[in-house]
């Protein structure tokens, strides 16, 4: 269904814009080690995502390539809505990549 598709899109796309609002202003990077990194399998280089633990990553996947991930133009991290209070690395990758359409 296009329409709830595109919704949902929407609803992601705002809920990104609010938390980039916000985030950008200072926010401290997300370790690999904290706990909410851990269960989505981040990592701040996605060259070094373990392909036995996470088959679905791909070569080239990596945070500035996920629909949900913000950034400024020009930087190397971002926000993404489900790391609410961290910056991200662009080069990064999680469990929860999703490409960008």
């Amino acid at each position: 269904m296009p329409g709830r598709r595109l919704f949902i899109h929407q609803v992601a796309a705002t809920a990104c814009l609010v938390v980039a609002r916000n985030a950008f202003a200072e926010s401290p990077m997300l370790s690999p080690s904290e706990p909410a990194a851990q269960a989505l399998g981040y990592t701040a280089d996605a060259t070094q995502t373990d392909r036995k633990k996470f088959p679905n990553y791909a070569p080239g996947d990596r945070c500035s390539a996920c629909a949900i991930f913000v950034t400024r133009i020009g930087e190397n991290s971002g926000t993404c809505p489900l790391f609410p209070d961290r910056m991200v690395a662009a080069d990064g990758w999680c469990n929860a990549f999703s490409v960008a359409i």
